[in-house]
Formats: C-alpha cells, structure tokens, sequence
C-alpha cells in the first residue's frame, strides 16, 4: 500500500507547473486581488490550518526526528482482560515539503514512527505516516487539487484523533465520527481528488472523487469493530455574492461497505448508501477568518444479510469557523449527520463538535488545546442483523511548547479519551485511556531554490 502511495507522489510530483494561487488557508482575497474565486471550507475538502500564521512558511525543506515518552495508564496489552500501566517510547523521523511555483503547489511529509513498551516489550511496534497534497491551476479559472493520506498507526498514543494537532474541516463527511480503539493496530487510507472551474466572474462548479479504506490488523485486539471501505463523489454550484461571500448547492453520493474484522460471519456486515443534498454559505468577515453554515436533508440505505434494506430520510447540517491570526489560530465545527463506517457496521445519525486552538504566548512559546465530542444515534431498525452500536466518546488534548534556538523544541502534553459503547468489546473493555507525553524534537529547514 505504501509503495502505491508514493509511486503516486512521485508521478504527481513530475507534473508539469504553472503558476499558483493558493486558497488552501481560506483568506479572503485582498481588494487588490485579481476576479479569482476562492474554493469555500464546505467543498474544499481540505482541514482548517492548525498552525499560527508566524509558523507557516512556503518553499521549504524541513527534516526532523522526535523523540517521545509517554505514560499510559488504564491500557489493555493486547487480548488480556486486566488493564496495565506502561511506559512508552516512540522515534520518529520526519521530513517534508511545500513548494509553490507558477500556478502549483505541492506538500509531501513522510514520517515512521517506532514504538516501544516498557514492561510489555511484546506489543513493541514500527508506524507510518504519509501526506501529498497538490493543487494545480491548469489555467486561471480551473483548479485541481488531490490529497492522499496513509497512516498506520497501532494504539492512541500514535494517532491524531485525539491529540492537539487534529485537524478540523468544514466540509461534511460521511464517515463516522470519534470512535477509537485504543490498543488495536490498524491502517487507513484517504484519498480525494477534486476540480473547480470558475465559468463566471462569480460563478463556479466543482466535483470531487473520495476513496477511503480502515483496516484492524489484529482480530483479537478490534473485537465488536469493523473494517470498512468508501467511494464517493460530490458536485457543487457556488456563487459570490461579492467579495467576501459565497453561497451555494452541494451533493454527495457515499456508499460504505463494513465487514467483520476477522470475517468469520459476513452477515453481520452492511452496505450503506447515502444521497446529500445541501445548500451552504460561506463569509469572510476579515482576511484571515472565515464562517460557514452548511444545511439539508440526507436519504440513506442501508443493507444486510439476510435480505433486509432500511430507506429514511434525515436531516443534516454543519457550521465551522476557521481563524488563522499571526500569534493566534482558532477552528471548531459542529454537525448533524448520517454516517456510516470507520470501525461500525450500519448506519448512524451522528452529533460531533471539535475545536482545536493554537496561541503563541511568546517568541519562545507556544500553547494548544483541543476537544472532541460525538454521540452515535443508531439509524436501523432492530431487525436489521448488523447494527450500529449507539454510543459516545469525548477527548481532548493540551499541549506548551518550548522553542529552544531554531532548532529544538520540547513539548509537554496531556491527552484523555474517554468511550462509552458498550457493544464493541475492544472499547467496552478499555473506555478510559489517559496519556502524558514529553517529546523532544530536532528540526532543520533549508530553502528551496536558493
């Protein structure tokens, strides 16, 4: 899976380069700026940025390696039934990219991790963590980008769901929120690519594909979960009202297949299909901050064996602001939707909040903190064999950073997960997990083209 990925880095890479206007940070455009459209957070795709402006920098290469120790408490060691506390250690290597040409833009990270236990050696493991991001002007008005993402991660202390640098985005998402087995190795895989073409001064259609793939790796650590895989797309109408507002129609179609992580009874898998329609409005108050306001109605279909469909409509909605000042960064989301996958089999109506704020309180200093909090409604019938388990979860992070000259940097943190579901045993089991992290990192940019 990793070769593929990056074989596809390495030919996006080679494309050819035309010159760029990046909307990834959705700023409003200047008043100087040419008739461009931006791309609004509801059918980007893309996350709110997560770090301060004075953090952001182009055409860099940056190099790295982190070390970290950690204490886990109320953890479970692979299929035992008695919690232990264990000491961990994780080495990481980083490195990354972000170059901006004439009309093209490209991020690349790459970073292993591997993780050590102290006193339960055997669940001692190696992760991976891979990113493209690329955007593409193909002419003025027509705009292509395409994100891949792989991770391979095998307990919290390795995964972003629930730590201080999540990523929060503005467009709805069909797969479902805040569930997290804390102890069971798993690989995901996310991809998106989309087109905008700008046909009018103020007018603009997009479409997009998405595939997304969750795989458990250990059966006897992921009991009561799912693996899944999806494929969407999605098109959309944006029209500006003027330069600092947008207003639009959205659609997309998902469909979700979940089966059992160590398929011995395919019939408690499901097929879910879901048909959005959404209308959305997008305003950018001031450059740097920008609102959006997503609402509608979803058809959802989900099947199982035996024989047995459940149809319904549902309402849906989303709001999401996303704020990147020069010291300060702020970004939070809330929605209402039918979802389906990522470790449950059916389908749910599904309530979730994030937020996720970055503030530098010094030239030396940095704060973060971030909280999540979901609730899964389930969305079938009792009659239908495979079922989504109802539930809730809510987490959260704090972290202070320490700038020590321009290359190393120590980080205190804090993490909490807290899981309420009790028909997935892997959770039911281990509800509560609590992480206190100390990571030293060693970093190195150079600039590119010079």
């Amino acid at each position: 899976m990793l070769t593929r990925i990056c074989l596809s880095f390495a030919l996006l890479a080679a494309a050819p380069v035309w010159s760029q206007v990046d909307s990834s940070t959705q700023m409003a455009p200047n008043s100087s700026s040419d008739d461009q459209m931006l791309v609004p957070p509801p059918i980007s795709g893309a996350a709110y940025p997560s770090e301060v402006g004075s953090e952001t920098r182009s055409n860099y290469l940056n190099a790295g390696l982190i070390f970290s120790t950690g204490y886990i408490n109320n953890f479970y060691a692979g299929s035992g039934t008695t919690p232990v506390n264990d000491v961990t250690y994780l080495v990481q290597p980083t490195i990354s990219l972000d170059q901006t040409m004439l009309r093209f833009h490209e991020k690349l990270s790459y970073s292993p991790a591997f993780v050590f236990y102290q006193p339960t050696s055997a669940l001692n493991t190696a992760n991976e963590n891979a990113a493209a991001n690329f955007q593409i002007d193909l002419s003025p008005h027509v705009t292509l980008q395409a994100v891949d993402t792989f991770n391979k991660t095998s307990t919290a202390f390795s995964q972003n769901s629930f730590s201080s640098g999540s990523t929060i985005s503005g467009s709805p998402t069909p797969t479902t929120p805040g569930i997290v087995a804390p102890d069971a190795p798993e690989w995901t895989n996310n991809t998106n690519v989309g087109l905008s073409w700008q046909f009018t001064r103020s007018d603009m259609i997009s479409a997009a594909g998405t595939l997304s793939e969750l795989n458990y790796q250990d059966a006897s650590e992921a009991q009561g979960l799912y693996d899944s895989s999806a494929r969407g797309g999605s098109a959309s109408l944006t029209h500006r009202l003027d330069d600092r507002q947008y207003l639009g129609g959205l659609y997309q179609y998902s469909r979700i297949l979940a089966t059992p992580v160590d398929g011995a009874n395919e019939s408690l898998g499901s097929t879910t299909q879901l048909n959005s329609i959404f209308g959305y409005y997008t305003v950018y108050p001031e450059r740097t901050l920008s609102l959006s306001i997503v609402g509608g109605s979803e058809y959802y279909e989900i099947s199982a064996l035996p024989a047995t469909t459940i149809q319904a409509w549902a309402p849906a909605g989303m709001a999401s602001v996303g704020w990147q000042g020069l010291h300060t960064n702020f970004a939070a989301s809330f929605s209402r939707m039918v979802s389906a996958g990522e470790g449950v089999a059916g389908a749910s109506i599904s309530d979730s909040a994030s937020a996720s704020a970055r503030w530098q309180i010094a030239r030396n200093w940095t704060v973060g903190v971030n909280g999540n909090y979901s609730i899964l409604n389930n969305a079938a019938k009792p009659g239908l064999a495979a079922s989504t388990v109802g539930g809730h979860s809510i987490g959260g992070a704090a972290s202070v950073e320490h700038s020590m000259g321009n290359s190393f940097r120590i980080a205190f943190q804090y993490q909490r997960l807290h899981q309420d579901y009790g028909g997935i045993a892997a959770i039911s089991a281990d509800p509560n997990t609590d992480i206190a992290l100390v990571s030293l990192n060693y970093h190195l940019s150079r600039p590119l083209g010079k």
